[in-house]
């Protein structure tokens, strides 16, 4: 009887071990899709910067919706732009890309210098 109780808790701690890892797996597959979503944001931020003279001070399109492992992401952009007054044609694009992973709010930021060359 004492055998089949450690066995089972046994079980039950592999079974829970298993879940948290699937968690951590998860949720890096999500952060490396959200990284590669804000870098290519920022890419195209740069070339519209660079062919039209134009940056969007603020990035109001609609939440990019993805399928991960066979689950619907929605991926919101927020953006802040600063303008340095001593330098023409330089801004500094804070760019921060938010998603909802089960009942946590994700957020993740990177920061680019945008200008002429």
């Amino acid at each position: 009887m004492v055998t089949i109780a450690i066995l089972s808790l046994g079980l039950v701690m592999i079974f829970r071990a298993f879940f948290i890892s699937l968690d951590a797996i998860n949720h890096l597959t999500y952060r490396w899709h959200a990284m590669v979503l804000l870098e290519n944001k920022l890419v195209e931020i740069q070339q519209r910067f660079q062919t039209k003279g134009e940056i969007l001070m603020e990035l109001t399109s609609s939440p990019e919706r993805a399928v991960i492992n066979r689950h619907p992401v929605n991926f919101g952009y927020k953006t802040e732009v600063r303008h340095f007054a001593d330098l023409d044609d330089f801004f500094q694009v804070n760019l921060t890309i938010f998603w909802r992973e089960r009942s946590r709010d994700i957020n993740l930021s990177q920061t680019a210098y945008i200008t002429r060359y």
